[in-house]
C-alpha cells in the first residue's frame, strides 16, 4: 500500500507521456529568471505537483556574489561558485569562479531527477552548451526522463545552441522581460496540474 507521503514523492503517473512541454526562460543577468523559477517551484507545489531539479540563488557578499543552487527533491544546498574578482574579469577569466565538485553534484542531481510533474534546470550555460562540460550529462539524462513540463533557464545568446543540442520536444521561449512573462510560464506549467 502506497502511503500519502509516498504518493506526493512522485508523479500520479509516471508513465504518463516520456515528455512533456519544454520552457526555456531566458534573460539577461539580474533580469529575474531565478525568482521566476522559485515562483513557478511555489505554485506547483501549491498545486500538488512534483517538483524537481535544481533552482539558483545569488548571496551578496563582500566584493561580489555567491550562487547556490537548492536540490529541489531533497532541499539540500551545494556552493556553485562565486563571482570572479574585477582583476580576473578583467584578466579574461569568466564572471563566475564554478566548483567542479559541484557541477558534478548538479549533474548527479539532475540524473537523478527521476519522474516529474515539472523539472527545472537554472540554469544551462556556456560551460554546457558550448564545451560540452559542467552538468551536461544531467542535463541531458533529465531531459530525456519523464516530465510534464520542463523549465529550462538559457542565456539569451544560448537560446539557438540549446535548441540544437535538445530539439524535441520543440523548445517554447518566453523572455523574462516579456509582459507578463510570469502568468505565461504558470499557465503552462500549474494550470495543467499534476500528471
Amino acid at each position: 500500500m502506497t502511503s500519502v507521503a509516498e504518493s506526493r514523492s512522485r508523479p500520479r503517473d509516471p508513465g504518463a507521456r516520456p515528455q512533456g512541454r519544454l520552457l526555456v526562460l531566458t534573460g539577461n543577468p539580474g533580469a529575474g529568471k531565478s525568482t521566476h523559477c522559485r515562483r513557478v517551484v511555489q505554485a506547483a507545489r501549491e498545486a500538488g505537483m512534483v517538483v524537481r531539479g535544481v533552482v539558483a540563488t545569488d548571496e551578496p557578499v563582500a566584493g561580489g556574489a555567491r550562487r547556490w543552487l537548492e536540490d529541489l527533491r531533497g532541499g539540500g544546498r551545494v556552493l556553485l561558485g562565486r563571482t570572479a574578482t574585477p582583476e580576473q574579469i578583467a584578466a579574461g577569466e569568466p564572471r563566475w569562479a564554478l566548483d567542479d565538485a559541484a557541477l558534478d553534484r548538479c549533474s548527479r542531481i539532475l540524473a537523478e531527477a527521476g519522474p516529474a510533474d515539472l523539472l527545472v534546470i537554472d540554469e544551462v550555460g556556456p560551460l554546457e552548451l558550448l564545451q560540452g562540460r559542467g552538468a551536461i550529462e544531467g542535463v541531458r539524462a533529465a531531459l530525456s526522463g519523464r516530465y510534464g513540463a520542463a523549465l529550462v533557464v538559457v542565456r539569451p545568446w544560448l537560446v539557438e545552441r540549446f535548441a540544437e543540442l535538445f530539439p524535441a520536444p520543440r523548445p517554447e521561449v518566453v523572455d523574462v522581460q516579456e509582459p507578463d512573462a510570469l502568468g505565461r510560464l504558470l499557465a503552462a506549467v500549474v494550470a495543467r496540474g499534476p500528471a
